[in-house]
Order: C-alpha cells, then structure tokens, then sequence
C-alpha cells in the first residue's frame, strides 16, 4: 500500500471526530460526501487508518475512531479551533474566512507557532503584542 499524506490522515480523522467517530461508526458514504471524494477512495483510507491503528474499521458498516485515532482528531480539532480564533480575534478575519483558512493552515503549522498563538490570545492586549512585533 501507498503511503497517505499527512493532510488527508488529519482530514479523514477530523471528519470522523466531527461526525461523532468516536461513539459510533461512520458510514463510507458519509465521509465521501463530507471530503467531496468517491466512496471506494475512502473504503481504501479506512483500511490503512486501520493498519495504522488509527480506526477500527468493519466492511459495510464503517470506521469508528480508536484512542490513537481519538487522541489525533482531538490535537487536530483543537488546533483548527486556535486557527480560527486568532485569525478572527487578532487578524479580524469573518468567520467564514477565518474557516476556510484554518482548514488549510492546520495541515503546515508548527506546534511551536501554535503556543505563540495560544499565548498571544491568552493576553489581555493583544493589539500591543502585535505593534510591537511590527518593525517601525
């Protein structure tokens, strides 16, 4: 088997997270329609979350997310909702924009950029941290 790319393991295990993976088993179909992707492509990703230990997989029921599975949909969810949030609080972006872009930002940032957001959030004038990291 192929190896999978980082993004589309995080995208599978955040779609099944969000579809209640952890509690239930997702349908094939359901993550097809979600990802916008042809059922066969994800009965083929089940089964290699499933080598991985990511999800237990059963043919013509679905996938349900194992702790491992669990934990990384968690770290995913988790960063995308920071994304998110900085980019509306701090940056000002819609929420709509703010969405869309989390999705892809999620995928390429480092945990370390992710703690300096946590941190610029958590301060009480993030205006002031920005004004002072801008070069005058």
């Amino acid at each position: 088997m192929s190896k999978c790319s980082k993004r589309a393991i995080e995208d599978y295990l955040k779609t099944l997270f969000e579809k209640g993976g952890d509690r239930r088993y997702i349908r094939t179909t359901e993550v097809a329609t979600r990802l916008n992707i042809k059922p066969p492509s994800v009965t083929e990703m089940f089964r290699r979350l499933h080598e991985l230990d990511l999800v237990d997989y059963k043919p013509g029921i679905g996938a349900r997310l194992k702790a491992k599975g669990f934990r990384q949909a968690l770290q995913i969810q988790r960063k995308n909702l920071l994304i998110q949030r900085f980019l509306e609080e701090i940056l000002g972006l819609s929420r709509k924009e703010s969405k869309m872009e989390a999705c892809k930002l999620e995928h390429v940032l480092s945990d370390k950029v992710i703690v300096a957001m946590e941190q610029m959030l958590s301060s009480k004038q993030p205006v002031e941290i920005l004004s002072e990291n801008r070069n005058p």
